[in-house]
């Protein structure tokens, strides 16, 4: 009888830790996705470089709880204004237990420059988890710019 006992107390934490495994999904690391920049409506820019004769930018973020995802960004400067012509996400790390999907925010600022203009974009990275105890959503944006810089990162998990 106490060897039935153990069995079934085996068998009850096997299928408990199951479950809590099959309520989330971890993203593993791998690119989230690349979005190539339009021309800034109304403002002239002129022909895109070879992404060989742009300056590429990174940066590493906090992703979720434990994770971390590299952003990169291409840039070219013409005289005194600076454009961005794509950017990508890439996950480094996985947080266990989270989905990560990239958000295209597609948001752009001008951003005046002392004799120019620089292009200024956000993009965002959303957390999900689903668990015993409910689901949860938490979503970080940065902003970045054509010089390379990062202006503004929200990162509800730092």
């Amino acid at each position: 009888m106490h060897t039935q006992q153990r069995s079934r107390v085996a068998s009850l934490v096997l299928g408990f830790a199951f479950y809590l495994t099959a309520c989330t999904t971890t993203t593993p690391p791998g690119p989230l996705g690349t979005v190539t920049v339009n021309p800034v409506v109304g403002y002239p820019q002129p022909p895109t470089p070879p992404v060989s004769q742009q300056q590429t930018f990174n940066t590493i973020l906090p992703v979720c709880e434990t994770g971390r995802a590299k952003l990169t960004w291409h840039a070219f400067k013409d005289g005194p204004d600076a454009f961005i012509t794509s950017y990508s996400l890439e996950l480094l790390e996985s947080s266990p237990g989270y989905e990560v999907t990239a958000l295209d925010m597609s948001g752009f600022n001008r951003v005046p420059a002392p004799q120019g203009f620089v292009r200024r974009l956000r993009t965002g990275v959303k957390c999900y988890r689903e668990s015993i105890s409910g689901k949860s959503t938490k979503i970080a944006n940065i902003e970045f710019d054509a010089l390379g810089a990062v202006h503004d990162a929200s990162l509800p998990w730092k």
